[in-house]
């Protein structure tokens, strides 16, 4: 077995797995399209409207929680052996502590966290 591999920039809100996407959909009423994924090449819109949709279903600690949880499974399964796990808190519809808190507690020591401040928002909505 190799040394690992590293991964810098990995989003919780675009690293669900398909399950996981949609047993979370389907608990909120949420309906999914036929295809939803990221792609090389999709733009920036496509790539938001993915965002906004995958958020739509992480507006809860537990599944802020379980998703960050998976993404390590995934990460290790991949044979990343450094992972950071980048997302911004302030989205998903909870207070941000408890967010950042259900995060750490999903990774579990098993990855870093980079918290995210959005260009164009108040900077207040992240000074909690």
């Amino acid at each position: 077995m190799g040394a690992g591999l590293s991964d810098l920039h990995r989003h919780l809100d675009g690293s669900l797995r398909k399950a996981t996407l949609e047993e979370l959909a389907a608990h909120v009423g949420v309906s999914l399209p036929a295809d939803i994924r990221f792609r090389a090449g999709m733009g920036l819109d496509g790539a938001l409207a993915c965002f906004r949709l995958t958020l739509s279903v992480l507006q809860t600690l537990e599944a802020v929680r379980r998703v960050a949880a998976e993404m390590c499974e995934d990460a290790a399964a991949d044979d990343v052996t450094t992972l950071e796990v980048r997302f911004a808190p302030q989205l998903h519809g909870q207070p941000i502590g408890d967010v950042i808190d259900a995060a750490l507690d999903g990774i579990a020591g098993r990855a870093g966290l980079v918290l995210c401040a959005l260009y164009g928002e108040d900077p207040a909505s992240v000074m909690e």
